[in-house]
């Protein structure tokens, strides 16, 4: 089974590398000799685009493969991302959710769990906890969630 983490630093790598050809193309730009070398750095920065949409595309489909419901939202509780186990659990596209304060899916959105997201989030990186939800069909269930925290490559939320 491949390392996730080896992963996520291919991808870093992909990303610096894109970074470094663009700056390649910038200086030689400058140069006077560059026309030549910006058509040779362009090829090979469109290839690692290429590379880097690709393993993105890949990751994308191990998240709609897993039978759990995975949702990103951002620090003020708007939704980022939505997998398929999203779309299946709660019935609305991601095209539908994405962009929607998570609220929307409280059962209860006067709750003080609806209310306390955030500080769980920036005091203890996370929170399990068992809650009441609200499919698109209007039924409500209880689901099990998992709260965690994603940081920055500074270790900043």
């Amino acid at each position: 089974m491949p390392d996730p983490g080896a992963t996520a630093a291919a991808g870093d790598d992909d990303l610096d590398r894109i970074e470094a050809l663009v700056r390649a193309i910038g200086a030689a730009a400058d140069s006077a000799a560059g026309a030549d070398s910006i058509g040779a750095l362009t090829r090979e920065t469109l290839q690692q685009v290429e590379r880097a949409r690709s393993r993105l595309h890949a990751q994308t489909q191990v998240l709609d493969q897993i039978h759990e419901s995975v949702v990103t939202m951002d620090l003020d509780g708007y939704i980022v991302s939505w997998n398929r186990g999203a779309e299946r659990l709660f019935g609305y596209t991601a095209l539908e959710a994405v962009g929607r304060h998570i609220l929307f899916l409280y059962a209860d959105p006067d709750d003080e769990d609806a209310c306390g997201f955030q500080e769980a989030f920036l005091e203890h990186g996370g929170r399990e906890m068992e809650v009441r939800r609200r499919r698109k069909s209007g039924d409500i269930f209880w689901a099990a969630l998992q709260l965690s925290l994603m940081r920055d490559t500074d270790g900043q939320p």
